[in-house]
Parts: structure tokens; C-alpha cells; sequence
């Protein structure tokens, strides 16, 4: 069985939560990498920055879309949403701009579980966690690697069997 163990890219980049945004725009770039974990200083995770929260910073701020009706306003956007883009666009650290909510996996999650993840939550990469500090990162390149090198074989035997319907 392929776990987290078998995928994860180790030696991950990563900030401190003071780190400039500037800094961390010519980290990725140098080193040709779509996301940077934020760590402590015990290497504990506390957020991650991704290459679509520096694009969010260059894009046109939209307010969320509203009626007034008898004098209240009804959102059609939520309007916590607009608060952390605001957030993201304005900050100028690491912590003013990461996503607090990170999903992470342990170094034994499979990867079914792993491909499962990133797929209903629309995630490219997972933190690989253990004792609370990030050992690794996985992201969808890291899967087609492994599936590539073991033939893709991931629901054939299903189909063969007649368990799964195409």
C-alpha cells in the first residue's frame, strides 16, 4: 500500500510568520514552487501560502454583490469572504497572509485517502504532519509520479472484477 511516506517531497521551503510577503514572491519564483508552509520556531505548521493567495494580491478587489431591501442589505457573497481576501491583499507577512485552516495528512495516510482529499476539497498539495510538526509536502505532481512508476493499476482490478462500473 502507497502511504504519505511514499509520496512527500521532504527539505520543504518554509517561512516564519513575520517573513515579507516580498521575500516569500521571490522565494517561490527562484525556486519554481506553487506553495510555502508557514512553521514556528518548534516547525509546528500554522498556515500555508499558495500561489493563488499572491495572485489574489495583484487581482481587483470585488466587493460582494448585495440588495438593499427596506433598508437592510441581503449578501449574495459571503462577506466573511470578502473580509479575508481584503486581508490577504493588504497583508505584508507570512501570517497577515496564509490560510490558517490547513488540511494536512500523517506519514501513513494512503493514497487513496490522500487523492481523495485533494479532490473534494480542491487541494493541490498536503502537509505531511506528525507530532505536530510538517516532515513533508504532497502535492498532485508527487501522485501522477508514483502512479506513473506503478503502472497506474488504481481501480483496474475493480473494473477487471466488475466491482466498479465504468
Amino acid at each position: 500500500m502507497i502511504t504519505a511516506k511514499d509520496l512527500m517531497t521532504t527539505g520543504v521551503i518554509s517561512v516564519k510568520p513575520d517573513t515579507p510577503v516580498r521575500d516569500i514572491v521571490k522565494m517561490m519564483a527562484d525556486n519554481d514552487i506553487e506553495a510555502i508552509p508557514v512553521l514556528n520556531d518548534k516547525e509546528e505548521l500554522l498556515g500555508i501560502i499558495t500561489d493563488g493567495d499572491i495572485v489574489l494580491r495583484a487581482s481587483r478587489f470585488h466587493p460582494p454583490l448585495f440588495y438593499q431591501i427596506l433598508g437592510g442589505v441581503i449578501y449574495l457573497d459571503n462577506p466573511k469572504v470578502m473580509d479575508i481576501e481584503l486581508k490577504k491583499m493588504l497583508g505584508t507577512t507570512a501570517g497577515d497572509i496564509m490560510t490558517k485552516r490547513v488540511v494536512s495528512v500523517t506519514e501513513e495516510t494512503p493514497l487513496e485517502e490522500i487523492a481523495s482529499i485533494m479532490v473534494t476539497r480542491k487541494i493541490k498539495r498536503l502537509p505531511v504532519v506528525k507530532d505536530k510538526k510538517m516532515i513533508g509536502i504532497i502535492g498532485r505532481k508527487d501522485i501522477i509520479t508514483v502512479l506513473a512508476q506503478n503502472g497506474d493499476t488504481s481501480h483496474e482490478e475493480d473494473v477487471d472484477s466488475g466491482k466498479c462500473k465504468k
